[in-house]
Parts: structure tokens; C-alpha cells; sequence
């Protein structure tokens, strides 16, 4: 879901997070970085 949004939306790492924090409450700047690092984003 949060490799889908950020090729969908193409906003920038705070921005993702700030979006998707209300549907993920427990979701961290480190661990939205490390996912996106993971799948080359």
C-alpha cells in the first residue's frame, strides 16, 4: 500500500507520511524511509 500511494502521488517522504499516518497511526518517518529504500523508491 505505501509503495503503491508513493508512485501514485509522487509527494515527498514527510508529505506520505503526513498523508498516510491517519490509516497507519503506529507508521514512523524511519520505517516509511526504510520501505521506500527497500523497493527502490
Amino acid at each position: 500500500m505505501l509503495v503503491a500511494f508513493r508512485r501514485k502521488t509522487l509527494l515527498s517522504l514527510d508529505d506520505c507520511l503526513y498523508a498516510l499516518q491517519e490509516r497507519i497511526p503506529h507508521l514512523t518517518r524511519a520505517s516509511l524511509h526504510r520501505c521506500f529504500k527497500r523497493h527502490g523508491i
